[in-house]
């Protein structure tokens, strides 16, 4: 069995990314837009914003991307936004979900943040046991968006 690695998103991964999204929704583009190009080097430039990857046999198998955002309350410690959960359909059950969230976790906590949260689609009933299983409570919080075209 070949090793995980769970890092920091590279420059030369959007392609790969890309990619993994379309497994997150089908709705995603399947190949880089100048768009995201665009995006993309925003986010690698951006304060407190971490793209996770999980590689194995020398593939992009799973991503995450974690915000940490500042915060004037809770002792003016931070809290962190974890959104794009994706693993690769064939690597699934694996532990790399696992392995991403416990990386963010961890940045989350190496930057004092108080909390971490993640949204999931709602009828995503698969994901939402995997996220209680990591110690993601679904009773602590209401959820609400409102969403443009």
């Amino acid at each position: 069995m070949s090793t995980l690695l769970v890092r920091p998103a590279h420059p030369q991964d959007l392609a790969a990314l890309v990619t993994l999204y379309q497994q997150l929704s089908t709705r995603n583009p399947a190949s880089v837009s100048p768009r995201h190009e665009e995006a993309w080097q925003a986010m690698l430039a951006h304060p407190g914003l971490h793209v996770l990857v999980a590689e194995q046999d020398g593939q992009l198998v799973g991503t995450l991307t974690l915000a940490l955002l500042p915060n004037l309350t809770r002792g003016v410690r931070p809290y962190g936004v974890i959104e794009n959960v994706v693993t690769a359909g064939t690597y699934r059950n694996r532990g790399i979900g696992r392995a991403l969230l416990e990386e963010a976790e961890r940045l989350a906590r190496e930057a004092r943040a108080y909390k971490v949260m993640l949204m999931s689609g709602a009828e995503v009933h698969g994901a939402h046991a995997f996220y209680q299983k990591c110690g993601y409570q679904a009773d602590t919080k209401q959820a609400f968006e409102k969403r443009w075209p």
